[in-house]
């Protein structure tokens, strides 16, 4: 292969490792159930 060849096959892989790690995914934490516990009504 030439050596642009080599040179551009090496920046593409540069750049799309840069963009694959700044693309990583952003996991929220599942909020908790609301729970509310029974009240019995006396009447």
């Amino acid at each position: 292969m030439s050596k642009v060849t080599v040179a551009a096959a090496l920046l593409a892989t540069v750049v799309l490792g840069a963009c694959a790690k700044h693309r990583a995914p952003v996991v929220e934490p599942q909020p908790e159930p609301i729970y509310v516990e029974p009240v019995s009504i006396k009447g």
